[in-house]
């Protein structure tokens, strides 16, 4: 009875997250392609907010893993044939639920974890022998 607007919604979850993630918008493109020019002061501010958001965030990614988990045990279980399949079909929108949220969770703080990570610790990520590699190739097809 709740399965087909559960896989609904499922899709339709799944279909936004990969889309979203699928999009970058090239305003935003340029933080990592090129080193950013910011006062020291505020380099050692973001540095010490990405620290710190670093520390409160491990808490929140912990919770986003354990709601996972917590939505995916009860399919891996069925398969498993250590419960019937009848008695947890009630609880699959529960299951997905958790999953949806332990998604959620995880997307929103590893990408502000990202974001501060690539400000805060810009001259390492343009240090990077990649990124020269990147540089250097690009400058070569330019040049053509």
């Amino acid at each position: 009875m709740y399965i087909i607007p559960t896989m609904l919604l499922a899709v339709i979850g799944i279909g936004f997250i990969v889309s979203a993630s699928l999009l970058e918008e090239d305003k935003y493109k340029v933080l990592k392609q090129e080193v950013l020019l910011l006062d020291e002061n505020y380099v050692q501010e973001l540095h010490a907010r990405y620290e710190q958001l670093k520390n409160k965030y491990t808490i929140l990614i912990i919770a986003g893993f354990g709601f996972l988990l917590a939505g995916i045990l009860p399919f891996g279980l069925a398969k498993k044939e250590v419960l019937s399949t009848d008695f947890l079909a009630p609880y699959y929108p529960v299951c997905i639920g958790l999953i949806a949220v332990g998604i959620f969770i995880l997307a929103q703080m590893l990408t502000t974890l990202e974001a501060y990570k690539l400000l805060a610790k810009n001259d390492a990520y343009v240090n990077q022998f990649g990124f020269n590699l990147r540089t250097k190739a690009k400058r070569k097809f330019d040049s053509l």
